[in-house]
């Protein structure tokens, strides 16, 4: 029987806090009535060079819910997620970054949000009058940020807060037509995502969430920041077309 919902968690040598997201999981997924087929959390290790795939490989052979994926190399974020969708056997997949900077509560607003309100892709968001930031990042990467969303809401045109967030949800039929087509495989694959999905004039939905940040992150502002720029302005050169004579 397919689950109801697939997370997937991109990891690239997370070993020493994978202990307590394994926990965090055990103890969500005991609780939650919300997908009544059950949850398979997806792990996928983007070629890391510590223990990470070797206890990740050692859960899942005693937690019949988790699965994981091993790239060969380090392929980038973007890579990861997709390599875990394509396996993803739910209606409903999402991802989340192994910190769980946005807590796992989140997804059980995702019933509501892809049935309800018939949501193509979910995008949860930092910034909105009703987030929470329970503890902020550092000054340089929240600067940074807000000149990312600055310039993209600017060329794109787009109401959405943050592009950037590491929660995000879809169907199985975007995976089909937007996930599996993504060209990006770094940092930026998020926004080539939110402007693929426009261009098909996917329902596209923007969740407040909680956030807190933690130590260890793999983006650095001053070198991802412009790379992540000149991607922005290649996207929107690649897709607003679409939006323009459609």
């Amino acid at each position: 029987m397919a689950p109801g919902l697939s997370v997937i968690i991109p990891c690239s040598n997370e070993g020493e806090r994978l202990a307590g997201t394994l926990e965090a999981l055990r103890e969500f997924s005991s609780r939650t009535t919300e997908f009544g087929d059950g949850i398979e959390w997806i792990f996928v290790d983007d070629g890391s060079t510590d223990q990470t795939l070797r206890l990740l490989e050692a859960h899942a052979a005693v937690e019949p819910g988790v699965r994981v994926v091993g790239l060969w190399a380090n392929r980038g974020k973007g890579a990861a997620v997709v390599a875990g969708d394509g396996i993803a056997r739910a209606p409903i997949r999402a991802f989340t970054d192994c910190d769980l900077a946005t807590p796992l509560s989140a997804l059980e607003e995702l019933p509501r949000l892809f049935g309800e309100h018939e949501a193509d892709l979910v995008i949860g968001s930092r910034h909105t009058p009703w987030s929470r930031l329970i503890r902020p990042q550092p000054l340089l990467r929240r600067l940074a940020g807000r000149l990312f969303s600055f310039v993209m809401a600017h060329f794109h045109r787009s109401a959405f807060t943050d592009t950037q967030c590491g929660f995000k949800a879809w169907t199985a039929e975007f995976s089909e037509s937007v996930v599996q087509r993504l060209d990006e495989t770094g940092w930026s694959f998020d926004l080539e995502m939110i402007c693929r999905a426009e261009s098909l004039r996917s329902k596209i939905l923007e969740l407040p969430v909680a956030w807190t940040d933690s130590e260890g992150s793999k983006v650095r502002a001053a070198i991802d920041g412009p790379r992540m720029l000149r991607d922005g302005v290649e996207y929107w050169l690649r897709y607003t077309p679409c939006l323009l004579y459609t």
